[in-house]
């Protein structure tokens, strides 16, 4: 996915990142067993 924080915040300000579905702008989110995280097309189900 990515290495640093720095390129987090520019993925989130670009609309990269969805949360089950939904776009994400928020760093720090909490995530639960079973949410699904996507950055651009790519998804990984949090175990």
């Amino acid at each position: 996915m990515v290495e640093v924080g720095s390129d987090v915040k520019l993925l989130l300000e670009d609309g990269a990142v969805t949360v089950n579905g939904e776009a994400e702008s928020r760093r720090g989110r909490t995530l639960t067993r079973g949410d699904v995280v996507a950055v651009d097309g790519t998804e990984l189900r949090v175990a």
